[in-house]
């Protein structure tokens, strides 16, 4: 069995609306930046953040 994928993403206040989304085989603080930067350079506010899942 090979390395597992992981998907993970911003979700919007709407059910099932992500915002940005990404695979990954573990999940680094890096990752979240690089989310974060992304949705601040299309024009999103962001007001707060909830990690769940990351070690």
């Amino acid at each position: 069995m090979g390395p597992e994928l992981w998907s993970y993403g911003y979700q919007g206040c709407s059910p099932g609306s992500f915002l940005w989304h990404k695979y990954v085989r573990h999940e680094t603080v890096a990752q979240y930046v690089e989310g974060i930067e992304w949705l601040k350079s299309n024009g999103f506010r962001i007001y707060g953040i909830v990690i769940d899942g990351m070690k």
